[in-house]
């Protein structure tokens, strides 16, 4: 296989810029930004969540329960943290009855310091700690979630509370470390996600569409030492450790906000001007193209990754429409010449998707499959590219989740080639 003109794959950067190996010149390297009122974070090669400045790209290790031996670049949409104290557990948060003992400092925490919470019953009668904030009056779609590590109790019960009986209810157990239980009542939507990280620490999340009420309980919490919902009795006290809360108005759970007395806002990542005119010299007659990456499904529509000219007018753009509905356009003139499925498996995390381009033959396969072709694509009126960007090359409809590796040939490869790039 032909060395490509083009590598993205993450390791070297500074503030506001991410170094691609390919070319070495400096013509393929990424412009990042990130301007935010709160520092994001990312989990270091130590497996620590840890703070990362403003415009410093993110090099996530975290892949899925474990740490990957190479990180992935983290790329994230705008979110904030309604949880007002995401780590003081003394402040806001309200103690039913005070028959939870809160002890700060107790444990180091998932970002290797000595901050972490202990929580534990001083009641076997209905105990538990819950943090609650205003809303709009109509149904909104939240993600909670929250670092737990096991104390004396093999479970932790969790809820998301509207009016009255408005809620939603998990169970989460030590020693399988799963979610083995769920139920709903006006709450709708539901779906949940167990994270394992270091030290015995795990990160509960959890995503459901509200009722109508303009207050939200976005996370209430019970050490449980029997199976039980927060707000039955218990057989004896008990304790877990907490850190880390976070509440978003989203369907998806995002790195990790630190707030301290008012909600937080990290901003999105914006990755983009790479390369020119010389390095995408011939890409729009004919290309091969190989992302290895793991989108984001939070039901937004109209992400993309673009190769583009100067107006955008002549483009190819892998485009997430939907959470697993991709497709593949060539845009000749600003009209989308070629259109092609690249949907991908619910199933799975991360995919492996190439696309090969040449007048009359486009084609896309998906982890060592091809899913869709033509033989009928006129794009021999395309201008000269001039920048890859996570985004539709016009500032907007921003890519987000995570990226391995990008490479990009100018030529077309052979079949053969591009089923053993994509084969997980």
């Amino acid at each position: 296989m032909k060395k490509p003109i083009f590598a993205l794959i993450p390791s070297g950067f500074k503030a506001s810029k991410l170094y691609t190996p390919i070319p070495m010149n400096g013509d393929g390297d990424f412009t990042v930004t990130r301007t935010s009122i709160a520092n994001a974070n990312r989990v270091n090669k130590d497996g620590y969540v840890e703070e990362v400045a403003a415009n410093v790209p993110r090099l996530d290790y975290k892949d899925g329960n474990r740490l990957s031996d190479c990180p992935s670049l983290l790329l994230e949409s705008t979110r904030t943290n309604l949880i007002t104290y995401s780590e003081d557990w003394t402040t806001t948060w309200i103690n039913n009855s005070s028959r939870i003992t809160v002890t700060s400092n107790s444990i180091i925490a998932p970002n290797g310091e000595l901050e972490a919470t202990k929580l534990e019953r001083n009641s076997e009668s209905a105990a538990f700690m819950g943090f609650t904030f205003s809303k709009a009056a109509s149904p909104i779609t939240h993600t909670s979630s929250i670092f737990v590590k096991k104390g004396t109790c093999n479970f932790v019960s969790l809820r998301s509370q509207g009016e009255s009986s408005a809620r939603v209810n998990v169970r989460f157990n030590f020693d399988t470390k799963e979610i083995y239980y769920s139920d709903l009542n006006t709450f709708t939507d539901l779906s949940y996600k167990v994270e394992e990280y270091i030290n015995g620490w795990f990160r509960l999340s959890w995503t459901y569409t509200t009722d109508n009420h303009t207050l939200l309980s976005g996370i209430v919490v019970s050490p449980r030492m029997i199976d039980g919902n927060i707000d039955t009795a218990d057989e004896d006290n008990g304790s877990c450790y907490v850190w880390g809360a976070q509440c978003e108005e989203a369907a998806s759970v995002s790195s990790y906000i630190f707030t301290s007395g008012s909600s937080a806002t990290r901003n999105r990542d914006v990755c983009d001007q790479s390369g020119d005119t010389t390095l995408w010299k011939n890409i729009n007659r004919e290309g091969t193209w190989f992302l290895n990456i793991k989108p984001v499904n939070d039901g937004v529509p109209f992400k993309a990754i673009t190769l583009s000219n100067s107006d955008a007018t002549s483009r190819v753009v892998l485009r997430q429409n939907d959470d697993y509905d991709n497709r593949f356009y060539v845009f000749v003139g600003g009209v989308a010449e070629v259109s092609l499925d690249a949907s991908l498996d619910p199933n799975l995390d991360w995919h492996k998707i190439a696309v090969r381009w040449k007048q009359d033959n486009v084609q896309v396969y998906i982890n060592g499959v091809l899913k869709s072709s033509t033989t009928s694509a006129d794009i021999s009126g395309g201008l000269e590219y001039e920048e890859l960007s996570f985004d539709n090359s016009s500032g907007a409809q921003y890519w987000n989740g995570n990226v391995r590796e990008v490479r990009i040939w100018n030529e077309y490869l052979s079949e053969e080639e591009l089923i053993k790039l994509t084969t997980l």
